[in-house]
């Protein structure tokens, strides 16, 4: 039997505040592999200087869209990355125990 495969249809995107404590997070968090740990952490380290560069582009871009739609989509989709915008709140750096700094 086919999947079926349901469309949803057009979804907005709108900003939100959304805010993970990690405090008590352990530095290897993915357990018996502090190699993956790492690297997935130095990974997501990387990913907001990569979304404000898609968040300025886009901002560049909006007034050469013609389209509503795609404007309103582009806009929901900066929203969405607000916290990849310049001078954003970020949350505190923990120090990795051990590390030299």
């Amino acid at each position: 039997m086919p999947e079926k495969v349901t469309d949803p249809g057009v979804v907005a995107l709108h900003a939100r505040n959304v805010v993970f404590d990690v405090s008590r997070t352990p530095v290897q968090w993915i357990a018996k592999d502090a190699f993956a740990s790492h690297l997935i952490s130095a990974i997501n380290f990387l990913l907001p200087e990569g979304e404000r560069w898609f968040c300025e582009t886009f901002n560049e871009a909006l007034p050469l869209i013609e389209d509503e739609e795609l404007r309103e989509a582009v806009r929901g989709f900066i929203g969405r990355r607000g916290h990849a915008r310049p001078g954003a709140r970020r949350g505190p750096r923990r120090p990795v125990p051990g590390a030299r700094l």
